[in-house]
């Protein structure tokens, strides 16, 4: 769920491939299963993407465009370029001749609405959730470590104050409307500002109350070395599931009655099960999560068995992976795609059995306002709105000061009920 303005040094994206080729350096096992995926299939578009990148960010501009001719070859790659991801060569007549061509591939399609400005900044927001007792959107910050409810204005107020209980900064997060609770991950990773030398490296999952009469108490967590920890679902039994983005794993928490504990993990889906997992929900049967990594959208049950779903027969869909925020109303998933270029919005249908996508359509792509799009919540049935220009103080030089008219943006997307 992290920002791809910073896919380089997060679990949000397959690592940079440019490591030694020593076999037991991660970047290099990366690059291993990369330049596998691309042997088996000449035209995987997302291969030749983060390869393109991963050759910008060296310099090597020769080689990236190479495999940019290479992506802008493959027929059914209808994305078009993020110029932000390749530096100084999005400046070249060859990058803007590739991107032009790209872009007119893309679909065309009416842009979302704005659905509210949030009136702060310096939030570096990642995760949103939706609190339908008050209707607000919560909002999680990495740069303060904490959690702000926003109205329907984007009027926002403390609901989680910095750094309580030891929290880190904050990723994914969700709402047990049931219970009245909010279950969020944070994270130690370097990209998280002010970390004291024990925090650094550490991930985990906190609760906190929405209950009218305590809102905002603590009410537990686990703690563990997992700083690739990226997003989370509860499970109607009140378990929490969150997905590891750096091992490829899942870890399932249980809930204590003691707050004062630190709770523990369990292993629902071992380390390499995934490439680089991030978004996750729960399905509607219980039981049952849906996950998104780099090839694309997985179901997988408590007992650990995990089944990747094929792309929708002739959807001409060209991937499903890089999805980082996933929601899911009745037996509909929609994803947040943001690694393969300025951001798409998937509507995806499920069957009736839970175990196919029958169908996947765009409700919204390289939207105007769009920077880094992140995480959505429904508000209701129909309505999704999604942070999406979470990456708007990064640059390549780092964080930068926000200016007068910047504003963090949620859009809408709506899902037709039929």
């Amino acid at each position: 769920m992290l920002l791809t303005s910073l896919a380089c040094a997060s679990p949000d994206a397959p690592p940079p491939t440019d490591a030694p080729t020593d076999e037991a350096d991660p970047q290099a096992q990366v690059r291993a299963r990369l330049e596998a995926m691309l042997a088996a299939n000449p035209e995987h578009g997302g291969v030749l993407y983060v390869f393109a990148r991963s050759a910008a960010a060296r310099g090597e501009h020769a080689e990236a465009l190479a495999h940019l001719e290479r992506l802008a070859a493959v027929p059914t790659w209808d994305y078009p370029l993020e110029a932000s991801d390749f530096g100084a060569l999005a400046d070249t007549p060859e990058f803007q001749a590739i991107a032009a061509q790209l872009s007119a591939r893309a679909p065309a399609v009416e842009h979302g609405a704005v659905a509210m400005e949030l009136d702060r900044l310096d939030l570096l927001p990642e995760g949103v959730a939706w609190n339908p007792r008050t209707n607000e959107l919560l909002v999680g910050s990495l740069y303060e470590r904490a959690v702000y409810a926003a109205d329907t204005r984007g009027q926002t107020r403390a609901l989680v104050a910095p750094r309580t209980e030891g929290l880190l900064g904050v990723l994914g997060m969700e709402v047990d409307a049931s219970r009245q609770q909010l279950w969020v991950v944070a994270v130690g990773a370097p990209f998280v500002p002010s970390l004291d030398e024990a925090e650094q490296g550490l991930g985990g999952v906190w609760g906190f109350s929405l209950d009218p009469a305590d809102e905002g108490r603590f009410l537990g967590r686990a703690l563990g070395p997992h700083p690739g920890l990226n997003d989370l679902t509860v499970l109607a039994d009140g378990r929490v599931v969150a997905t590891d983005s750096g091992a490829g794993a899942l870890w399932v928490h249980t809930p204590g009655e003691d707050p004062s504990a630190t709770g523990s993990f369990v292993e629902l889906a071992a380390p390499g099960t995934f490439f680089g997992a991030n978004g996750i929900v729960a399905g509607p049967e219980p039981g049952v999560v849906y996950v998104a990594d780099f090839e694309g959208i997985h179901r997988v049950d408590t007992s650990g068995a995990v089944e990747r779903l094929a792309l929708p027969e002739g959807a001409g869909v060209a991937t499903l992976g890089g999805i980082d925020g996933l929601a899911r109303s009745g037996t509909t998933l929609v994803g947040v795609q943001n690694l393969f270029s300025p951001g798409r919005v998937w509507a995806i249908e499920l069957d009736a059995s839970g175990r196919a996508l029958v169908r996947a359509r765009i409700l919204d792509d390289t939207h105007p306002r769009m920077g880094g799009p992140t995480t959505g919540a429904f508000v209701d049935a129909t309505r999704f709105w999604y942070l999406a220009n979470a990456s708007l103080q990064f640059s390549p030089e780092g964080l930068r000061e926000a200016g007068p008219d910047d504003r963090h943006v949620i859009l809408e997307a709506r899902i037709d009920p039929s």
